[in-house]
Formats: structure tokens, C-alpha cells, sequence
């Protein structure tokens, strides 16, 4: 891959699946820590149990760290070993 493929795929992938990643692992965690607080209102697919709230957050965490490291993988393959000349 050149250096130029290299840090467009990285930038590309980063806006399309690092940022939304970065919402969803907000949202997840904010949605693990809500379902503990006594008197939060939980809605989760029609549920109203603290335990859905937190098992949502805790799905909506793994697939944000799965769309997190998805560029940073990337970003670690792309980069171009310069040989000593």
C-alpha cells in the first residue's frame, strides 16, 4: 500500500467508523452508568428494567471499541517502513 492509499484509507475509515464509534462508546457507557441510578426511567426495546439499560450499554461498548480499532488497525498496516538507502 503507498503512503498516500495509506493515509487516505486511515483518514476515510476514521470519519466513516472512529467517529461514530466514538458516540456509540460514549452512549453505551452513559447508558451502563444511567441504568444503576435509582429513579432513571429505562426504555430499552420496550423494556423497562435497569438490566436492559445496562446490557444495551454494554453491547453499545463493544461495537464501539470494534469500530474504534477497525482505523486504528489500519493505521498501524499503512504506515510505510522507509529502507535505509
Amino acid at each position: 500500500m503507498s503512503r498516500r492509499n495509506g493515509v487516505i484509507s486511515v483518514f476515510a475509515t476514521s470519519l466513516l467508523l472512529g467517529l461514530p464509534g466514538l458516540l456509540i462508546l460514549f452512549w453505551g457507557l452513559l447508558a451502563a452508568l444511567v441504568s444503576f441510578m435509582p429513579g432513571a426511567e429505562v426504555d430499552i426495546a420496550g423494556s423497562t428494567s435497569p438490566i436492559a439499560g445496562f446490557i444495551a450499554g454494554l453491547l453499545a461498548l463493544a461495537v464501539g471499541v470494534f469500530l474504534i480499532a477497525v482505523p486504528l488497525r489500519l493505521w498501524r498496516r499503512a504506515k510505510v517502513r522507509h529502507s535505509p538507502a
